[in-house]
């Protein structure tokens, strides 16, 4: 083994390669990672910092951090983050080296008599003998004196050990010792009063002066039972020490005697004005003459109400969120979590984060209960909420490291043990208090964001930064002002109402639906986009892209529930309109899918009621979309702005002003009543009927809801008269409603019907003999004879479902109703499957939709003249 000398003449030891330094350091920063050979970097744990740049060397322990300029070795490190001297620092290293570089000493044995004892005190040793039955011993430890405890009927049931004062512990409990009050023999005397100390010494000292005295062996073991055995007593004076043992003293007595139920009255005294600690110390300075001090002091005496001091409870951490009792052999403070050890008879840290329990958590949709915990750390404090599984198990309480807390393998069980203990004592005080894992309507008079009252949002870690971007920020006079000027472009209002439907959705028994807003670039759409997100939240962070994967959107929607949900470019889905559609259907299901967990059980299924408001510069749905596709998107096609500048504006606005508009409305539409809406709606959608030639129920709910919503911002938010508001929102209704497809226009099956026809026309030389390959089919009496392959091909091309297709061509006459519409017919002298399409009836059934005789076509049909 190497060693050097410092200049000090300390002697080191290499310990290099007895250490691992990668768990090392990971007891204190979070998630190392590999950043070049030999060294591992992570976020630096002495300033504040998003992006790692503290490094260590995972040979040799060295360490720097490139942003605050820390560096140096294992030792400077751990100096500095425990705030001990660097020769403690290197002791401790050396310790977890496993070597021993203290030489061996040879046991020291004090002894410790009666005779010192009496001296030290100022008693007679006749009187410690026989008046308390004070016995010289001697044992492993060394000579020592016992002084016994007894019960009521003079039983000793307890006999304690004082050692030299110089020897670490000097006091030990015998074994089978049963605690009890010190000087419990003569309360049955006490008829008029009792003085309650601290221990032995102080109880011999006010007994040697004539008080009625009774002593607490040490200042958190008074125990509630006790209550019951001085209950005859009157009035009981609790002396308090000037330290932080007799803050602790008169909290744990207080409350004991406050649970016990004690009847008499209760005072609190204090020696500070004789400039001593204890009436020992005094006894010791006046000797007979500290009777008239003590009974000064206790005339001085402040009488307590014990209610009062119980719940009257101490900042035990500056800053607690809750305040609780420290619960028996256990203490909290700015330094951590500290234990109490019987052997030595003092506290030793156990956790460098205090950590406290808040308050047990009931979901309100599973009915599951968690725990809200809270530490502090760099004097800020955090708040978690976990399983009581992660709280109250070693292995899994190790995981609140990945937060901050200092808690590693080693110190998690003691951890817990602190947190079982703190909620068995503070259990009245540990309140249950209501969550929900989504936003949006928690109850019918709770929403969040903004309105949840004391109901807790528990949700992933992923799911922070959604959280967090629902702040607020400006004056919601300055983001109407902003909106107002632009309402009067019916597609931005449109837009903007989208954003304050969805708290409706609930209320009306509305379905999920899209706002598709569509068309070239420079249009505005995001910017619209962001103005309707802002009337929750900052828009940049809220939004969502469509090159998102379908578990995340469906996680999102999920999570956002009963706010808009705003989903960006829709070409950055691709060129696959069948991956489009698909996505329309999962979110407008409003449900998450079936999955199972690692465990083997399922899931829980989460349901959402929003409104997608969505841009793009192409359509969301095609003529081959399916017709649910289609009647669960209202596009608005053209630019929301007409000045590109003021779209340009939008984005610093929002991102400076937002937050405050929807909070307000929904606060609003609590106060207005369920029923109030949905007559307000009622109303609205028999007026939209009225324009609704061709339209689908669908939109016509679709935009009636957008149209109530804009109704009721308008009123509470703009502070438009009624009549004014709902004249405005209607004609926006009709503009948006008149822009929709009619059913006919989105027959999916028609659509397929007219594209049969087309392409049957721009390929008739394929069914002839001039047909190059390969060959369609062939024509015969004025049907069409098309082999199943390509007729199926093409309709799979253009994304019609050849399936449906041909079944509805059946229905209509088509195809026969016979053979799937595949009858057989001979090719070549050789019998042969193929489709029979009845050109013929096609053609008339397009001409039976038909104005006074004549077919509306589009400019682009390809005519067979």
């Amino acid at each position: 083994m190497r060693t050097t000398k410092n200049t000090n003449g300390y002697e080191y030891t290499n310990i290099d390669s007895r250490i691992n330094w990668i768990k090392f350091y990971s007891q204190y920063i979070k998630n190392p990672k590999p950043c070049g050979k030999d060294k591992m970097h992570a976020c630096c744990p002495f300033h504040n910092e998003k992006h790692p740049s503290f490094w260590f060397n995972t040979k040799n322990g060295l360490f720097k951090c490139e942003g605050c300029g820390e560096s140096g070795n294992a030792t400077v490190f751990l100096s500095k983050i425990e705030n001990i001297s660097q020769s403690d620092a290197y002791k401790q290293l050396l310790a977890l080296a496993g070597i021993d570089t203290e030489p061996k000493k040879e046991k020291t044995v004090l002894e410790y008599s009666i005779e010192q004892y009496a001296k030290e005190k100022c008693f007679t040793v006749e009187w410690l003998k026989s008046e308390l039955g004070i016995s010289n011993g001697t044992d492993g430890a060394g000579k020592h004196i016992k002084i016994p405890y007894r019960d009521a009927d003079g039983k000793v049931v307890a006999t304690r050990k004082r050692y030299n004062p110089s020897v670490k512990p000097y006091f030990k409990w015998a074994a089978k010792s049963r605690l009890c009050l010190y000087g419990l023999w003569k309360a049955k005397d006490y008829t008029d009063y009792a003085i309650l100390v601290e221990g032995e010494s102080d109880s011999q000292s006010l007994w040697s002066l004539g008080f009625n005295t009774l002593g607490v062996p040490g200042a958190t073991n008074f125990q509630t039972g006790w209550t019951e055995q001085i209950q005859h007593i009157p009035k009981l004076y609790l002396h308090q020490e000037s330290d932080k043992g007799g803050e602790t003293f008169i909290k744990q007595v207080t409350a004991k005697l406050y649970d016990g139920e004690y009847q008499g009255e209760v005072y609190i005294f204090n020696l500070k004005d004789s400039g001593v600690k204890d009436p020992s110390e005094l006894y010791i300075k006046q000797g007979v003459d500290a009777t008239d001090t003590i009974k000064a002091a206790i005339q001085k005496a402040e009488k307590i109400n014990l209610q009062e001091v119980a719940e009257d409870l101490p900042e035990l951490v500056k800053g607690m969120p809750v305040k609780l009792r420290e619960p028996n052999g256990w203490r909290l403070s700015e330094d951590g979590i500290f234990k109490f050890d019987k052997r030595t008879e003092s506290y030793s840290r156990v956790c460098r984060t205090p950590i406290i329990i808040v308050s047990r958590v009931r979901n309100l949709e599973t009915d599951e209960e968690k725990m809200q915990i809270a530490f502090k750390k760099r004097n800020r404090w955090k708040f978690g909420i976990f399983p009581s599984t992660t709280i109250y198990q070693s292995r899994n309480i190790v995981s609140l490291a990945e937060l901050g807390a200092m808690i590693t393998s080693e110190n998690a069980k003691q951890v817990v043990l602190f947190l079982e203990a703190l909620e068995a004592e503070n259990i009245d005080i540990i309140k249950e208090v209501p969550s929900v894992s989504q936003l949006g309507w928690a109850t019918d008079k709770h929403f969040l964001p903004g309105l949840g009252g004391d109901i807790l949002l528990d949700v992933e870690r992923s799911m922070i930064g959604r959280v967090q971007a629902y702040n607020k920020a400006g004056t919601l006079e300055d983001w109407t002002t902003m909106m107002q000027k632009h309402r009067q472009r019916n597609r931005f209002r449109f837009i903007l109402a989208a954003a304050f439907a969805p708290p409706l959705l609930k209320i009306v028994n509305q379905r999920i639906f899209f706002i598709y807003n569509w068309g070239g670039s420079e249009g505005g759409k995001t910017a619209a986009l962001h103005a309707a997100l802002s009337a929750w939240g900052d828009p940049d962070s809220l939004k969502v892209s469509f090159n998102a994967t379908k578990v995340g959107l469906e996680q999102t929607a999920a999570f956002f529930k009963d706010l808009p949900f705003g989903l960006n470019e829709r070409q950055l889905a691709g060129n696959k309109q069948e991956t489009v559609e698909q996505l329309v259907y999962m979110l407008a299901e409003g449900v998450s899918k079936v999955r199972g967990t690692k465990s083997g059980g399922l899931q829980a299924i989460k349901q959402w009621r929003t409104v997608i408001i969505a841009t793009g510069e192409e359509p969301l749905a095609t003529d081959s979309s399916q017709t649910g596709v289609s009647t669960r998107v209202l596009e608005v096609y053209g630019r929301p702005f007409d000045d590109p500048q003021e779209a340009s504006d939008m984005y610093p606005f929002t991102a400076e002003c937002h937050g405050t508009a929807g909070v307000e409305f929904v606060k609003r539409l609590i106060e207005f009543g369920d029923d109030n809406v949905k007559k307000l709606n009622r109303a609205i959608t028999k007026e939209l009927k009225a324009y609704s030639d061709g339209i689908s129920l669908a939109h016509i709910d679709g935009i009636s809801t957008i149209v109530t919503a804009d109704i009721l911002a308008s009123i509470w938010l703009f502070g438009e008269e009624r009549s004014e508001a709902t004249a405005k929102a209607i004609s926006m209704g009709v503009e948006i409603l008149k822009s929709q497809q009619t059913s006919k226009e989105r027959d999916v099956n028609e659509n397929a019907t007219q594209f049969i026809i087309e392409w049957i026309l721009s390929n008739e030389k394929q069914f002839t003999e001039n047909a190059k390959d390969p060959r369609f089919g062939f024509v015969e009496r004025g049907k069409y004879y098309i082999f199943p392959s390509i007729f199926k091909e093409e309709l799979n091309r253009n994304n019609y479902s050849p399936r449906k297709t041909i079944k509805y061509l059946i229905e209509q006459g088509i195809l026969p109703d016979k053979d799937s519409g595949t009858p057989v017919k001979y090719f070549n002298h050789k019998p042969v499957r193929m489709i029979e399409f009845d050109f013929y009836k096609a053609s008339k059934s397009k001409a039976d939709n038909a104005v006074d005789g004549f077919i509306t076509i589009d400019e682009d049909d390809d005519l067979p003249f």
